[in-house]
């Protein structure tokens, strides 16, 4: 695919194999009457990762280097990044663009580093794209760009939080025959199906947010056979998303969040299925913007506040605790953050499934069910 329209274009590009680069135009190619505006020079198409039983490529403190070749020039350039098919956050250590002095080496006197945000190191969030600052790089039309991007924690490494509750499961004997089914979905919300604003950096990956909980839980939950038991952690993206990247529309209330609780607690209720709540993990001053206010914090509160001592669910599982920082309980302990503030890192995916009790687990059966 390529991009040659006179505006900040769309580019679907792929995540960490693949970059998009827009260039700001100068020069002869604008006219001189014409602000200059950023265009594509080049992308590429996304496709998802490799399924069993083909291998999936992981990378772990490592350095990817790709060479870009450029259809048009410029002196100014951004790059976008996009983990629209990730599941997790992916976690960037740093990245440098330069011109090719030939292959991958680099031409002396023109790598920069590329910041987001202003930030070096940063997290791009499951399903979503990010898009660098502008870099200063004067870039011929048809010449080669070098790419280099440091992935300091390990991918498609299995490090989600009902990950390592499967590992604590099988470390105890009593507990072996219980198997853990994660049916979560990055960007997931409870009440409504995925969906984004058009016009905006998200446009289009609504999609990959998935059916809401509330329309999937009978196929993907109550229809799992053996199962006995579901942990619930949802509710996050229904308040954080209608004020960043889905329609306004569909911003919902603490109470009607709660409701959608209820819901999923009597049809488990109704199949027999113990059913377990988790409380919603700090998200302030997370670097997905709109996504976090005060207004927003309230309703996590009160969501929070119902799960704890509502006494409906079989059992509580207090997430927030776990991985927020205790001298601001509002944000994650840096520890256990991705880098976004909102999504917790392996360390705090560990935390979490080291906050269960186990003895909310020690029943009959198969499975159980992590939505």
């Amino acid at each position: 695919m390529t991009a040659s329209t006179t505006r900040l274009p769309r580019l679907i590009t792929a995540t960490v194999a693949t970059f998009g680069v827009a260039t700001l135009m100068t020069g002869s190619a604008v006219a001189a009457d014409r602000p200059a505006t950023w265009t594509g020079t080049w992308s590429t198409a996304v496709t998802g990762a490799a399924t069993p039983p083909m291998p999936q490529t992981v990378f772990e403190n490592q350095t990817l280097r790709q060479i870009v070749h450029t259809s048009i020039a410029g002196r100014s350039l951004r790059v976008r990044l996009s983990n629209e098919y990730g599941t997790e956050p992916l976690v960037i250590g740093e990245a440098r663009i330069a011109r090719s002095a030939g292959g991958s080496q680099l031409l002396p006197g023109t790598d920069r580093r590329l910041t987001f945000g202003g930030r070096s190191s940063f997290s791009v969030p499951p399903g979503a794209p990010a898009l660098s600052d502008p870099v200063t790089l004067p870039v011929p039309a048809l010449s080669d760009l070098v790419v280099s991007i440091h992935l300091p924690q390990r991918t498609a490494a299995d490090h989600r939080w009902p990950d390592f509750l499967a590992r604590r499961l099988q470390a105890q004997a009593p507990l072996r025959h219980l198997g853990a089914l994660n049916k979560g979905i990055g960007g997931n919300r409870l009440l409504h199906d995925g969906n984004t604003v058009a016009g905006t950096p998200f446009s289009g990956i609504g999609p990959l947010f998935g059916d809401s909980a509330l329309s999937r839980f009978d196929r993907d939950v109550l229809a799992q056979p053996g199962a006995r038991a579901v942990i619930v952690l949802l509710g996050i993206n229904d308040i954080g998303q209608p004020t960043s990247l889905a329609p306004p529309s569909e911003t919902v209330t603490a109470e009607e969040i709660i409701n959608g609780h209820r819901q999923l607690i009597a049809r488990a209720h109704e199949r027999g299925l113990r059913i377990i709540g988790a409380t919603l993990t700090p998200f302030q001053d997370t670097t997905i913007a709109g996504y976090y206010s005060a207004e927003n914090e309230a309703k996590r509160a009160a969501v929070n506040r119902w799960i704890r001592t509502g006494g409906e669910y079989d059992g509580v599982i207090d997430f927030d605790r776990a991985v927020r920082d205790p001298a601001q309980p509002l944000r994650l302990l840096p520890r256990h953050d991705s880098g976004d503030h909102l999504h917790p890192n392996d360390a705090g995916m560990q935390a979490m499934a080291d906050a269960i009790p186990l003895r909310l687990l020690q029943l009959t059966g198969d499975r159980v069910v992590a939505q």
